[in-house]
């Protein structure tokens, strides 16, 4: 998604069972710019979206 010129401008936060470092590095390779691990609360997904907001 990134590569098209009118998403790369969009955060894209990643959400996923998978916690390991070797997963969040693999998303971010991907060009995610957040990871966040299920299960999660409210407060966690909020604080996310608020970073890139």
């Amino acid at each position: 998604m990134k590569a098209r010129a009118e998403f790369s401008s969009i955060p894209l936060i990643l959400v996923s069972s998978k916690s390991s470092e070797s997963d969040r590095f693999w998303g971010h390779q991907m060009g995610a710019d957040g990871y966040i691990t299920k299960p999660f609360t409210r407060e966690e997904l909020i604080r996310a979206i608020r970073r890139f907001a």
